[in-house]
């Protein structure tokens, strides 16, 4: 039987770890969404390499984002940016890493939150 492991950490502590770990890093402009005019605008937005990638972050993997949450990350992804939904630091390496322009593994994550609303 799988078991579900359930976390007492806070969203926010989760985006506080990824917020260090971005700062950490050479050639990155990193800003933390605190008030939006856009709902659903993603909790951390990023230029790095000359590409504009969008951070949701969540408390665990088992927290989903919401429908507007999905639009918004869709959009980034139609106009040609990165998007994803976490809640881990090794994610955020991931997608740091990937160095080209278009579909990445996490789009299809998105994808599916996609369908789920």
């Amino acid at each position: 039987m799988h078991e579900i492991q359930v976390t007492t950490e806070l969203e926010s502590e989760v985006q506080g770890r990824i917020l260090d770990f971005l700062r950490d890093q050479d050639k990155l402009v990193v800003i933390k969404v605190i008030v939006a005019t856009t709902n659903g605008i993603a909790d951390i937005l990023v230029c790095y390499k000359g590409r504009f990638i969008a951070i949701e972050v969540k408390r665990d993997q088992n927290t989903k984002p919401d429908p507007l949450q999905v639009e918004f990350l869709n959009t980034v992804i139609e106009a040609g940016g990165q998007a994803i939904v976490t809640s881990s630091i090794e994610d955020v390496q991931l997608i740091l890493e990937y160095d080209m322009f278009g579909k990445t593994m996490f789009q299809q994550e998105l994808a599916d939150f996609s369908d789920a609303v």
